[in-house]
């Protein structure tokens, strides 16, 4: 043990207690719990004989300092035996028994912070005292709710009951005094909530929204841009229009092919081309290519030709097999070279489910010095992308 590496004196240890038992929610709420035992215990390095006698100034501070601790009855203390001193008693160790009594040692900031807590609880746990340990998980919950946003809470708790979300999204449930936004924000809590008090139920379900009942929120959405007169007039005169990625799935589009393309100002930029709808702006949100209906219908893939756009390829065709890459090849690429710039961080391992001719396209746009190169796709002149389009589409 090092010389100074001894005698911590009580600030130090209240700093530490502060950082890891306090401000630590997540440890605390398991404290306050059960979940981790108390009492919570600081050794507070006592020196041995020989640190003590070659410090003798510091042994004093250290012991005077523990001696006058507001808290007295937390401190344990231990008989040493110094030579030139003989006996002497020094603190050993803080040993705080409960949270109340973390409280105390920590001062007013932590008082303030419990007064709080237990102001901001107190509406919801008025039917059920029995909800304070769920509610003690949620501590963090509580830093930031405001005593009006715990009336409000108590109000709602009684409103939400099994399957009256059924046919709504969550922002359109029937509750009264409540704005719906509420309950997102603080969907957490009341899920915890509505889990103890239906045992365990909401969870069995999926969540809060799995018990309510309600319609998942539209996600993954998909852009799309019709690419001849007669599909905009069938998609009610939209030319441009988004739709969930679900809906795409689930229903069979009035189209003869689709396009899938990587950028929405390529996607912008498509000449008509009959029967075809193009869906852009994807990333590799590609899951729905496998749709039962686009195992059927002639798909076109168009991104970049860079490592990462031919990754996104193998990804769309590991759903969409029978899918067509355009403008994705050697051809293209050779032809249009000079256009092509610095991949800053290419994709190290090949795609599985590439073509034998794109995958020695992918390996071979790392050139002689190392360096990957990337063509983006917007780059490719207008005509060029016409003529390949209509060659695809049989135009």
């Amino acid at each position: 043990m090092e010389s100074n590496d001894w005698g911590l004196l009580p600030d130090r240890v209240l700093g530490q207690l502060r950082q890891r038992e306090w401000d630590n929610r997540s440890r605390l709420s398991q404290r306050m719990t059960g979940d981790r035992p108390l009492p919570i215990r600081v050794g507070l390095k006592p020196p041995s004989g020989k640190q003590g006698l070659a410090q003798m100034a510091r042994l004093r501070e250290f012991i005077e300092a523990w001696r006058h601790f507001p808290h007295s009855t937390c401190v344990t203390w231990e008989q040493r035996s110094y030579r030139d001193l003989g006996e002497v008693t020094v603190p050993k160790t803080l040993e705080i028994p409960s949270i109340d009594s973390l409280i105390d040692c920590l001062g007013p900031e932590a008082r303030e912070e419990s007064r709080h807590w237990e102001k901001i609880m107190k509406p919801i746990v008025a039917e059920n005292r029995e909800l304070y340990p769920v509610l003690s998980k949620h501590l963090n919950t509580f830093d930031r709710m405001s005593e009006g946003d715990a009336h409000i809470m108590a109000a709602l708790l009684p409103q939400l009951s099994h399957g009256m979300g059924h046919g709504y999204y969550l922002r359109g449930i029937p509750i009264e005094g409540v704005d719906t936004k509420f309950i997102e924000t603080y969907q957490s809590l009341i899920e915890a909530i509505l889990n103890f008090l239906y045992d365990n139920r909401v969870i069995a379900l999926g969540g809060l929204l799995g018990w309510l009942g309600c319609k998942s929120r539209p996600r993954n959405w998909l852009t799309l841009r019709t690419l001849c007169p007669t599909l905009t007039e069938l998609m009610g005169g939209h030319e441009l229009l988004q739709l969930p990625a679900e809906q795409v799935m689930s229903g069979v589009l009035p189209v003869d092919r689709l396009l899938v393309v990587e950028n929405l100002d390529s996607a912008l930029s498509l000449p008509h081309l009959p029967g075809t709808l193009a869906v852009t702006a994807t990333g590799k949100n590609v899951a729905w290519m496998k749709a039962d209906w686009l195992q059927s219908t002639p798909v076109g893939y168009w991104g970049d030709i860079d490592t990462w756009g031919l990754d996104i390829l193998s990804l769309a065709r590991e759903h969409c097999p029978a899918l067509t890459s355009l403008m994705m090849d050697q051809t293209t690429f050779d032809r249009y070279k000079h256009l092509a710039v610095r991949e800053p961080t290419p994709k190290e391992l090949t795609p599985y489910h590439l073509t034998k001719e794109e995958q020695a396209l992918f390996v071979g746009l790392r050139d002689a010095e190392g360096t990957n190169w990337r063509l983006e796709h917007e780059r490719l002149p207008q005509d060029y992308v016409a003529e390949q389009l209509w060659l695809w589409a049989g135009v």
